[in-house]
């Protein structure tokens, strides 16, 4: 008998239909606060039964849905998912992020073809760049997306040593992915798009 699916995958799957479609994410507060309750119902049964698949891409959507607050002085503000589910115990699970970080280091490596210069020990080395700005850039959005869930710097940087290991980073790589841990998350929980800046950033060549 063909096994069911389980409700966190059949949930994301819809969601991802309904997003693809939508040229704006963002939503009217109705709106807004039902995803919050869906996200915190799927979220907790993924966690419960180890679901990771589509708990990360549930992930990523909290950095993509919004609504705008509009305060009598100041500036619109834009309210995101993931200020509103920080208490969800998944993110508290490293085999989440640990999980969640290989499918995505994998997505990009299928993806993005590999350039390359030659087929000597100069393609070599292009491929061996290749990868670690894969891991690099991967690495400093994950570990911005921990520190906006309010997990603490300890918890991301043995996240962070982990992943460098695994991936044999350079020791200059690993040092200069730190601070993400410390001061970047700033700038990144003002405007979550600023991910997609950290995603194009290539691992120094003179660390590399």
């Amino acid at each position: 008998m063909r096994p069911q699916k389980s409700l966190g995958l059949c949930f994301t799957h819809a969601l991802i239909s309904e997003a693809l479609r939508a040229a704006n994410k963002k939503v009217d507060e109705q709106v807004f606060y039902s995803l919050v309750q869906y996200f915190a119902v799927v979220l907790f049964e993924c966690n419960e039964a180890e679901d990771f698949g589509p708990a990360k891409t549930l992930m990523n959507m909290c950095f993509t849905f919004y609504h705008e607050v509009h305060p009598p002085t100041g500036p619109t503000l834009k309210h995101f998912l993931y200020s509103y589910l920080k208490d969800q115990p998944i993110w508290q699970s490293l085999r989440f992020w640990n999980a969640a970080f290989f499918d995505a280091v994998q997505y990009e490596r299928a993806r993005r073809p590999v350039p390359t210069r030659g087929t000597g020990k100069e393609g070599q080395v292009d491929d061996r760049h290749y990868q670690e700005n894969i891991t690099f850039g991967q690495l400093g959005t994950f570990t911005c997306n921990m520190r906006a869930f309010g997990l603490s710097r300890d918890l991301c940087l043995e996240f962070l040593r982990k992943q460098s290991t695994i991936a044999s980073l350079r020791e200059g790589n690993c040092h200069f992915t730190t601070p993400v841990c410390r001061r970047l998350p700033i700038k990144y929980l003002l405007d979550p798009s600023w991910r997609q800046e950290w995603r194009q950033y290539k691992a120094p060549t003179s660390l590399v």
